[in-house]
């Protein structure tokens, strides 16, 4: 699979192996869903910003993805996780996000690849991480994954996610 990546005004090509590259697009819709529905239902008078973002993949595969907390979060701001496990099998898989974060919607499956949503308010200083692990039924599942973390400011803590969309498309 090629990308075209933007990069000090020229584009350059990219090529990618094609199940990354399916992650990241999958990835890249549901965190736009998530953004323009926290952006057309925040508060009045509050200025939802972007602070940064951090992403990981576990390569080879492995029973967990370890994200690294984006740079300049502090307490108060909202975490929103994106986390892709590719699967040789169908299953009963399943992520399970680390303490305090909450799910976003239903996970969109297909049928070798899963994607699951999360939030996180951050209520104190964030950890310097945060691991996902993967599982089918109560077995820790060794997988191929990808995600990342997008951290915002200025968005209403108490209710940060007003709705939820997912959708599938053709590979």
């Amino acid at each position: 699979v090629m990308f075209f990546r933007k990069n000090l005004q020229k584009f350059s090509i990219q090529t990618i192996p094609f199940w990354r590259a399916k992650f990241a697009i999958r990835a890249s819709i549901i965190l736009l869903a998530i953004v323009l529905v926290m952006s057309i239902m925040k508060p009045a008078g509050a200025a939802i910003a972007y602070r940064s973002v951090s992403s990981n993949n576990n390569a080879g595969g492995a029973t967990t993805l370890t994200i690294t907390t984006p740079s300049g979060v502090v307490s108060g701001d909202v975490l929103i996780a994106s986390v892709d496990m590719k699967t040789a099998v169908t299953g009963s898989f399943s992520v399970v996000a680390p303490s305090g974060w909450q799910a976003i919607g239903s996970p969109m499956n297909t049928s070798l690849s899963k994607n699951y949503a999360f939030y996180l308010v951050l209520t104190s200083a964030p950890q310097a991480s945060y691991t996902f692990q993967f599982f089918d039924g109560a077995i820790a599942y060794t997988s191929k994954a990808s995600g990342g973390i997008i951290a915002y400011s200025g968005v209403d803590t108490n209710n940060p996610i007003h709705a939820t969309s997912a959708g599938s498309y053709g590979s």
